[in-house]
């Protein structure tokens, strides 16, 4: 009788199971697509704070008057560090232990007559993290804002953190601001900060980032690289205006970074405006004085080609606690001053 009633116990509770995990399996699948692309901030929000006061420009007053625009995040204080380098704080993100979530604020000033309509990422490393204002209940891959001009803005905003992921903080402020050309990688918001949970220490790391500059060859020395589009033969590509949009008169087979004075390693990541990313390419060596041609597989040129939303590549070296040890280096005088960097370029479709 035993056996009879195990008989039957058996399948039925196997069959349980199988519904339970099918169950779980949905409401995860339904959990993911309540993230949304973007929270889309109003003014009226409790985590909104708008003046007239540009702080960091006042703070600043020596700043050169070409700037206008401030797209910056700032870490809650309670979780900021830092390091000496020369008579400078250089900032890091320390989290306490099982903390889960990093909270700041995205500052943004405008001193045009323009609106600035941003869409602020964040990215763990390589990966786009989940973002929502600290009283929303809603997660999103970005921050969507429409910056009113001659005005400044503070939003405060949460960010989840996965302990098991990269300890790299990636804020990158997307501005949709319709002038072509604007990611060409000569210019770059982005900011990068180390996360930990552990009392930092340099170690020896920061001995392999020593490097002598060249004083007689310090004429229009790049201090990062450029990076530009290329396609066959290492031919940088020409560009059009195609209906209001940039395009390329011949296919983006690769691309070249401009001469460095220094030896490093980067890393190629890509983004789209709908918050997916991906690593395409990683610890492309990076010779000093010479220019670095990078090219990409089919697949890869393929999904950019073929892709219906914007894509852009963020060219990226000194990962993860790589940045404390550039900064370290430049404080013990091994190197003349810091070598991370990040710029951004977008992909452009070639003319019909």
């Amino acid at each position: 009788m035993k056996n009879k009633y195990l008989f039957v116990f058996i399948p039925t509770l196997t069959l349980l199971i199988g519904i339970l995990v099918y169950l779980k399996t949905e409401n995860i699948q339904q959990t993911e697509t309540k993230v949304k692309v973007f929270e889309e901030v109003s003014n009226d929000s409790p985590d909104v704070k708008i003046n007239n006061d540009y702080p960091f420009f006042n703070s600043a007053p020596d700043i050169d008057s070409y700037y206008t625009q401030v797209l910056g995040f700032l870490p809650n204080e309670d979780n900021l560090e830092s390091i000496k380098v020369k008579d400078v704080s250089y900032p890091y993100i320390k989290l306490n232990k099982n903390q889960r979530h990093i909270l700041g604020t995205i500052v943004f000033e405008n001193k045009t007559k323009e609106n600035m309509n941003v869409q602020s990422f964040f990215m763990q490393g390589n990966k786009v993290a989940k973002v929502k204002m600290n009283n929303s209940n809603e997660w999103a891959y970005s921050i969507l804002y429409d910056v009113q001009p001659e005005s400044s803005v503070e939003i405060n905003i949460n960010i989840e953190w996965d302990k098991d992921g990269m300890n790299e903080l990636i804020f990158f402020p997307l501005e949709h601001s319709g002038i072509e050309g604007l990611y060409s990688g000569q210019a770059s918001s982005i900011q990068r900060y180390f996360v930990t949970e552990n009392d930092t220490i340099v170690n020896n790391d920061t001995y392999n980032q020593a490097f002598d500059l060249d004083l007689k060859n310090t004429e229009n020395i790049n201090v990062s690289p450029i990076p530009k589009w290329i396609g066959k033969n290492k031919q940088e590509l020409k560009y059009l205006i195609d209906d209001g949009t940039l395009v390329t008169k011949a296919p983006i087979e690769g691309m070249k970074l401009e001469p460095i004075p220094y030896n490093t390693y980067v890393d190629i990541v890509k983004i789209d405006e709908k918050g997916k990313s991906s690593i395409l390419i990683e610890q492309v060596n990076v010779k000093k004085n010479k220019p670095t041609y990078i090219y990409f597989d089919a697949q890869q040129l393929k999904e950019l080609r073929t892709s219906k939303v914007k894509n852009y590549l963020l060219i990226l070296n000194n990962r993860e606690k790589e940045l404390l040890s550039d900064a370290k280096a430049v404080d013990l005088g091994l190197k003349p001053f810091p070598t991370s960097f990040q710029a951004v370029i977008e992909f452009y479709k070639e003319s019909n």
